[in-house]
C-alpha cells in the first residue's frame, strides 16, 4: 500500500498566500491595488477636514470604517485562495491516501502492533481480490461480446468460454471468502464497527480508481 501524498487535508499556512503565485497571487494584489489607494484618498480627505476644524471623533470613525474594509477584503481573499489552492486528487492518489487513513485508522483502534499489521494485511488481500473479481467479469464479458459478435463462432467456443467463467468466478469467490472469514477472526465485533466507514471509503477509492484506469 503506497503512502498518501503528504499534506492529507490540504491545508495551506497562511503565509503561502502571502507569498502566492499565479490566480491567487493577482487576486490579492488587485485587492490590495483597490483598497489601498481608497484608503490614502480617504486619509488625505481627513486631513483636509482637519485643517477645517472637522471633529477628531468623526475623523477616528471613518478612519475606522476604512481599517474595517480594508481587513475584510484581505479576509476575503485569503479565504478566496484557500479555497482556490487545495488540489483535486487523482482517483489512484484518492486511493492511497484512503488506505494510509484507513491504516492509521487501524492502528488506533487497535493498539497490539502485531494484529493490527495482521488485519491491515488482510484488508489489503481482501481488496485485491474484489478487484480481481471485477476485473475477470468485465474481460468475460468482452470475451463474450467478441464471441457472440461474430456470425460463425462455433459452440464449442461459448461452452470453453463459459466453463473459463464459472472456473473463475468460483476461484475469486472463495478466495473473497476466506479471506473475509479470517478478517473476522482477527478482529472483535466492536472493532468491526469502528473500521467500517474507513474500510468502505478505502474500497470505494479502490473501485474508484479501477474504473478510472479503464
Amino acid at each position: 500500500m503506497s503512502s498518501a501524498a503528504e499534506g492529507l487535508d490540504n491545508r495551506v499556512p497562511i503565509g503561502y498566500f502571502l507569498h502566492g503565485t499565479g490566480i491567487a497571487r493577482n487576486f490579492i494584489e488587485i485587492l490590495v491595488n483597490l483598497v489601498g489607494p481608497a484608503c490614502i484618498q480617504f486619509s488625505n480627505m481627513l486631513r483636509e477636514k482637519n485643517k477645517m476644524n472637522t471633529s477628531v471623533s468623526h475623523q477616528k470613525i471613518a478612519a475606522n470604517r476604512c481599517s474595517i474594509l480594508a481587513v475584510v477584503f484581505v479576509i476575503f481573499s485569503l479565504g478566496i485562495t484557500g479555497c482556490s489552492s487545495k488540489t483535486k486528487l487523482s482517483p489512484s492518489e484518492a486511493k492511497a491516501e484512503a488506505f494510509e487513513l484507513l491504516n492509521e485508522e487501524v492502528h488506533s483502534v487497535i493498539t497490539d502492533p502485531a494484529r493490527a499489521n495482521e488485519i491491515v494485511e488482510l484488508i489489503e488481500g481482501l481488496e485485491k481480490s474484489f478487484l480481481r473479481a471485477i476485473e475477470d467479469r468485465s474481460r468475460h464479458r468482452r470475451d463474450f461480446a467478441t464471441l457472440n459478435a461474430d456470425y460463425g463462432t462455433p459452440k464449442e467456443a461459448f461452452a470453453q468460454l463459459m466453463e473459463q467463467i464459472e472456473t473463475d468466478e468460483e476461484s475469486n469467490r472463495e478466495k473473497v471468502v476466506a479471506l473475509r472469514a479470517k478478517l473476522v477472526r482477527a478482529t472483535t465485533a466492536d472493532e468491526w464497527v469502528e473500521l467500517a466507514k474507513s474500510k468502505e471509503k478505502a474500497f470505494e477509492a479502490s473501485f474508484m480508481s479501477l474504473h478510472a484506469a479503464k
